[in-house]
Formats: C-alpha cells, sequence, structure tokens
C-alpha cells in the first residue's frame, strides 16, 4: 500500500500572508496642470513628464528617452504588467459634479418606483444605465 504525501498546508498559508499588502497612493491631477501625488511615508514617489510628439515614431523615441533616462528604481516598475490605473486628463466642471447628481437623484427616484410596485421582498436586482 502507498501512502499519499501530505501538503504542507502550513508552509502554503504563510506564503499567501507573507505576500505584501497593497498601500494606497493618490495622484491628484488639477485643471491647471499642477500634479500631487498623496501617500505614506514609506512610499517613495517620482513624476515625470514624458516628452510631447506628433507621431507613432515620436511616441517610440519618448519612451526610449524616457527608459534611458529614468532613475533604476523607477525603471523596473515601467512595464505594462505593473500598471495600475491609467486614465485621461479631463475638466471637470461644477456642471458636471450636478449632473452626476441629477442622475444618482434619477437612479435612486427608479429604485423608489420598483420597489413600490413590485414589493419590498424582490430577490432580483436592476442595473440602471445613463
Amino acid at each position: 500500500m502507498h501512502s499519499i504525501p501530505k501538503r504542507n498546508l502550513g508552509s502554503q498559508r504563510k506564503s499567501e500572508s507573507s505576500r505584501p499588502i497593497p498601500q494606497p497612493v493618490l495622484l491628484l491631477a488639477h485643471a491647471d496642470g499642477w500634479l500631487e501625488v498623496f501617500a505614506e511615508r514609506h512610499i517613495q514617489a517620482k513624476i515625470v513628464m514624458v516628452p510631447s510628439t506628433g507621431s507613432l515614431t515620436g511616441e517610440l523615441l519618448a519612451e526610449q528617452y524616457l527608459d534611458a533616462t529614468l532613475p533604476h528604481r523607477y525603471r523596473d516598475l515601467h512595464w505594462p504588467g505593473k500598471l495600475r490605473a491609467a486614465d485621461r486628463l479631463r475638466t471637470v466642471r461644477p456642471s458636471d459634479l450636478m449632473r452626476r447628481e441629477h442622475d444618482l437623484a434619477i437612479l435612486q427616484g427608479l429604485d423608489g418606483i420598483e420597489r413600490h410596485f413590485s414589493g419590498t421582498n424582490c430577490k432580483e436586482a436592476k442595473v440602471w444605465m445613463l
């Protein structure tokens, strides 16, 4: 009779618990172009401006320039697999905020109407999209 070796679950749990806890970093991009990075003291942040280009060839050259001039500790971060967030700079006006509040009020109203006509024991969730 052969015995099946038991897995060492203790070491598996240890390796799972030794994973680093994600640390939050907040980047604020102001409408006037001012950038601010907020994080705990042990986080080191660097803001680097990528050269502006008007062509695909220029973009490739800008990438090469960036890779050549970044300090090594940051160069190791500049890989697609390490990208954690991306967005486009855009202007957010007070009217945009009011539109969002208005849209949320409409959705809450629709939820209220649905509860009224379907009863409070409804097990299905509706997804409203504007």
